[in-house]
Formats: C-alpha cells, sequence, structure tokens
C-alpha cells in the first residue's frame, strides 16, 4: 500500500501539474546521482518539480489548457478530477491538490541489482516543508501493510534509521500459484532524511543509498562515465541550469542483470554471444528534456551511447552525417517529413559478417544471395549486385492527408535514393515479371507506374473508402513507394510551379535549427496530425482514451481554428557523436511560428 501510494502521488502530481499553482522550490545541496550506486541500470529524474510544473505551464499545452476557448471542457474535465480527488483521498488520506503539492525539489526513481539480487526500484523524493503531508500519507501506507500482516522493524545504519515492513505472501496468491514455487514474503523500506522521503522494496538498495547519503562516496552514479556522457552531450550549452528532466538506461545491464536473477526466459549462455553479435559496445540510452527559453517550447535529446569501432549487429547503426533537405518534388501540404542518411553498403557487409560468423562459415551468406539469383522463380535478379548496389542510401518519407477530416486519407510515400536509376528500372522490370508480382504498370507523366492493389477497408460506422492501391515507380532518380498511389502520382504530376515543402515558411522555420549536416531530418504539422483524431473525439467517432471508467463529453471542446495556435510546428534532426549517435526532437515556441 505504502508503494502504491506513492505511485500514485508521483503520477497525480504530473497530471496536475498544469493547473497547480507553482511552490517555492527546495534547495537540494546534494543531486540524486550522487547517492545512488554506480552501476544503477535505470534512472529518470526531475531536477526540481516545483521548477518542472511551472515550466511545463508556460508550454503550448499549458496555455492551451487555460485558454477560454476550452473553458467549458477545462470545467468538465475538473469535475472528473474532483471524482478522482474522493477516491484518492480515501485511499491516501488526502485529497488530489494536497498529492501534487508535495513534490518541492527533485524526484527520481532508480533501478539497481544489489549483490546480484532481484532487480530493486527506489525513490527519491524531495518533499521541503511537505514533511507533515508525506507522514500523513507514509501512515496510511503503513496501515494498509499491517493489515496484510506485515511486521515492523528498524535499523539504524550510516546514522539513518531505516524502517522495514516484511509482508507474507497473500493466501490466495499462493493458492492461484500452487503449480510455482511458493511466493516469499515482500519487504517495504524507506527513511525521511534531509527532506528527502527514500524508499523501495529491497534492504540492501535502500542501504546502498543510505551509505552514499553525504555525496561524497567515490562509487556514484554521477561517477559513472556512460551516464557522464549522457550529460555531457544533451545538456544545451546556452543554458547554464541543468536540465528538467534527465533519464537514463543501460539495457544490456538489464539483460545480464534479468539473467543473473532468474528472471529471463533464456539459457544464460545468451549473455555470451553478446560480443559476437556487437552488441556488448551498446552502453546506453539515456536523454535530458527541458523548456529551452523563448526560442523552443520543448526540446529533449537522446544519446546512444556505443563504444567505437561499432561491430555486429551495431554497424546497422551507421549513419553518416550529411547535407538534407526535402527534395523539390516533396510538396509544401505535406503534413509530415522525414530523411534519413543509411550507410547500406556498411549495414549489409554487417549482416554478411553476422550470419557467416553465427554459423561458422565464411562466404555463406554471399553464397546463399549467389543462389538464390540462380534460382528460376526469382528472374536473374540478384539482390546485391541489382539492388543494393544501386541504393545512395538517403531516404525520404512524405506524409500528408487526402481528406485532411478523415484520418482514414493518410497517405504515405517512402522513396529511396539512387546511384544509377537506369539500373534500378532494370532490375524492377526484372522484379515486375515474376509470378508472385501482382502489380500492373502503366505509364503516368512519362513515367511507368505499378499499381499494386488492396482491398477497401470499413469502419464500424462509416461505408468503406474506395481503395486506390498502393503504387511502384522510379522517378527524379529515388525508387518510390506510396500507400496511395494518388500521393506517386501527385509528386509525378508536380512541375516547376508547385510550392515545395523546402520552401514553405513553417520548415524553413523549423530547419533553421538543424545543423548543417546531420545523419537524419524530420518535420511535423502538429496541426495536420492532431486535428482529425480531435474532430473524431469531438464527434463522438473515437474511443474514449480514459476507458468507461472517466466518461468525458469531448463535445464541449470548441472548434479545431480556436485552438489551432498553439500547435506549433517541430522538427527532429540526428548526428554522430564520438560516442555514438545524438537525436535531438524540439517544437518552436508560440510566438517564433510562422503565422
Amino acid at each position: 500500500m505504502l508503494r502504491i501510494c506513492t505511485l500514485a502521488l508521483l503520477v497525480l502530481a504530473q497530471l496536475g501539474a498544469l493547473a497547480a499553482t507553482p511552490a517555492l522550490a527546495a534547495d537540494a545541496t546534494i543531486s540524486t546521482d550522487r547517492r545512488l550506486p554506480k552501476d544503477v541500470l535505470a534512472y529518470v529524474s526531475i531536477r526540481n518539480f516545483a521548477e518542472f510544473r511551472k515550466q511545463m505551464g508556460d508550454t503550448s499545452w499549458g496555455r492551451l489548457f487555460r485558454d477560454e476557448a476550452v473553458a467549458d471542457f477545462r470545467r468538465e474535465l475538473e469535475a472528473k478530477i474532483a471524482e478522482l480527488s474522493k477516491q484518492i483521498e480515501e485511499l491516501a488520506g488526502m485529497g488530489l491538490g494536497d498529492l501534487a503539492e508535495i513534490p518541492q525539489g527533485e524526484v527520481a526513481v532508480a533501478v539497481m541489482q544489489p549483490a546480484n539480487d532481484e532487480l530493486a526500484v527506489v525513490l527519491l523524493l524531495d518533499f521541503g516543508d511537505k514533511e507533515p503531508a508525506v507522514r500523513k500519507l507514509i501512515e496510511k501506507g503503513v496501515a494498509g501493510l499491517e493489515q496484510r500482516g506485515a511486521k515492523s522493524s528498524t535499523e539504524d545504519y550510516e546514522d539513518i534509521q531505516l524502517n522495514i515492513y516484511r509482508t507474507p505472501p497473500d493466501e490466495d496468491d499462493e493458492k492461484d500459484d500452487d503449480k510455482l514455487a511458493k511466493k516469499s514474503e515482500s519487504t517495504t523500506v524507506y527513511f525521511l532524511k534531509d527532506s528527502v522521503l527514500v524508499m523501495g522494496g529491497n534492504l540492501a538498495a535502500i542501504k546502498s543509498v543510505a551509505l552514499r547519503w553525504d555525496g561524497k562516496h567515490q562509487q556514484t552514479l554521477a561517477d559513472n562515465e556512460t551516464y557522464r556522457q549522457v550529460l555531457e552531450t544533451c545538456r544545451d550549452e546556452n543554458q547554464p541550469a541543468p536540465p528538467l528532466v534527465v533519464w537514463y538506461v543501460d539495457p544490456i545491464g538489464f539483460f545480464k542483470a534479468a539473467i543473473s536473477a532468474g528472471r529471463a526466459n533464456t539459457n544464460p549462455i545468451v549473455a555470451a554471444y553478446l560480443p559476437v553479435i556487437g552488441l556488448d559496445k551498446l552502453r546506453c540510452v539515456g536523454g535530458a528534456f527541458d523548456r529551452a527559453g523563448d526560442e523552443f517550447d520543448t526540446i529533449s535529446r537522446m544519446l546512444i551511447s556505443i563504444d567505437q569501432p561499432a561491430a555486429g549487429l551495431l554497424d546497422l547503426l551507421d549513419f553518416p552525417a550529411v547535407a538534407l533537405a526535402p527534395p523539390r518534388w516533396v510538396p509544401a501540404q505535406a503534413a509530415s517529413y522525414f530523411s534519413f542518411n543509411w550507410n547500406i553498403e556498411k549495414s549489409w557487409g554487417a549482416v554478411e559478417s553476422l550470419v557467416d560468423t553465427l554459423q561458422g562459415q565464411r562466404g555463406l551468406f554471399a553464397s546463399l544471395v549467389d543462389q538464390l539469383s540462380k534460382n528460376p522463380e526469382a528472374g536473374g535478379l540478384h539482390v546485391k549486385k541489382d539492388v543494393i548496389d544501386h541504393l545512395s542510401g538517403v531516404v525520404h518519407i512524405v506524409g500528408d492527408f487526402s481528406d485532411p477530416d478523415d484520418v482514414r486519407t493518410q497517405r504515405l510515400l517512402i522513396a529511396a535514393g539512387l546511384k544509377n536509376g537506369g539500373a534500378m528500372r532494370a532490375a524492377l522490370a526484372k522484379f515486375a515479371v515474376l509470378p508472385f508480382f501482382k502489380g500492373k504498370s502503366r505509364t503516368f507523366q512519362g513515367e511507368t507506374i505499378y499499381d499494386l492493389p488492396v482491398a477497401a477497408k470499413a469502419d464500424d460506422d462509416k461505408p468503406p473508402r474506395p481503395a486506390a492501391g498502393m503504387g511502384l515507380a522510379i522517378a527524379e532518380n529515388h525508387l518510390m513507394f506510396a500507400s496511395d498511389v494518388t500521393l506517386l502520382e501527385q509528386v509525378l504530376r508536380g512541375g516547376k510551379d508547385q510550392d515545395s515543402l523546402a520552401e514553405s515558411p513553417g520548415y524553413r522555420k523549423i530547419a533553421a535549427k538543424f545543423p548543417a549536416q546531420t545523419s537524419s531530418i524530420g518535420f511535423q504539422k502538429q496541426d495536420a496530425q492532431v486535428r482529425t483524431l480531435y474532430e473524431l473525439l469531438r464527434s463522438g467517432a473515437a474511443p474514449n482514451p480514459f476507458g468507461d471508467e472517466v466518461k468525458l463529453d469531448f463535445s464541449k471542446l470548441p472548434a479545431f481554428d480556436a485552438i489551432r495556435k498553439y500547435m506549433t510546428p517541430s522538427g527532429s534532426y540526428m548526428r554522430p557523436t564520438p560516442h555514438g549517435l545524438l537525436i535531438v526532437s524540439f517544437s518552436l515556441r508560440q510566438d517564433t511560428e510562422q503565422p
């Protein structure tokens, strides 16, 4: 119960973040990453919860929530929150508003594995001057544990009193699991120190935090080299303050921990294959989230940390930085655009080497590809020589809606850049005559389109939408595939007079934030992405996202045009770093958006 109450506290505090009045933050002298052991497997920290609430309230979504245009729906939502608050008060002894005010400084959650034991989750919450509320919450949780037969004890460790509750397994659970090993007792441990609540389900894990309480220990998460790489790579050089949110995951450490704890449904020998397939070089995945001043609405950075040189499967993640931009044929009305530059030759070599290594036979993969090309059913098509060797590695992905009011009209086009368009035309011609290929060719705007028909799909309450079918073609020195051939036709039809996405004001605003050379770039018109779902919610055609337990009258939402101004454009890019790949995603402030 104590753990459940605290989890509810964190979730509900975040739900109430936009509407809550910012509280004064407590000055945290020691960050949680200096109080956690060095080998933490996962970690997420909101550096200052009071500041986080304030900054989130100043984003476009926060301002939208306060807009008078949504007043009717806001009152509807507040009424539901009030109902939920009463339920929470019965469970936790206080309402949602009081719970939301408890976090004052840093709030962090970490996952670790002390001494090859079970994976353990630890919560650290700086409650500032809200100790009476925290103790009330703890009392409520302890009462629940005692009702389940928990035995309490205390232990002094490093001048800190640890409160320990050991709860026997539920008898009903034991009956349900009679074919499994008997469940062991569960443990809940917590302590209060320097206006911070520390709580978890493993005594050794809590002790590892208490041991480092003064922040002077030599083995802490802050001293972890890969964690420091995340902080250094994902920090904003123009912002002296740390980011609002920091997170870190050691995926390979998680995998090994699960095996050592006996939780993974796999043979431990699988871990020995990690170096063979190169995954041992995946150090971590981590990042930061922030609200960066007056320029960006929000911005997040993520680092995929890889030991260099990469090998095995990680060679598939080779994305060299080049100058990327939407080609002229990408229309300005595109709702989304994404492009990346992939080292396809190196990736093919990585797959070839990996297959040969795992099978213990050098040249096996190349031999299999050669044999496949000689199969009569392959029509003499050689995957490597006729396809892979002609791809440049640059890929463009364009998305839009042929009817912005109908989600069923979403269209997608994928275009792979070519080194030799003529050679790829010859390969496609070989492929088109194979017996299993059902496409039919036709000429359009001087190019050959292969129509790939698909069956029409019907919604429960709408008639089937006529299916235009998919399309395949080679044009503009790209191999193009469209989920709806009408988008492919639109691209082929567009000429010099067509408005290009690259020249549109909205895209240029986003592109100004891209580095000169990147591994990928992305652009989204949030209004186009959100509008369809928004209108479905207003009309009642979309399922209630909150389920039957929380029914909201979405018809009280205003017309979309009343909130469109808050749908700021967003962008993303990826670039290689000495430590791996950095991915940055951001949206612009409303006042910097082109009207």
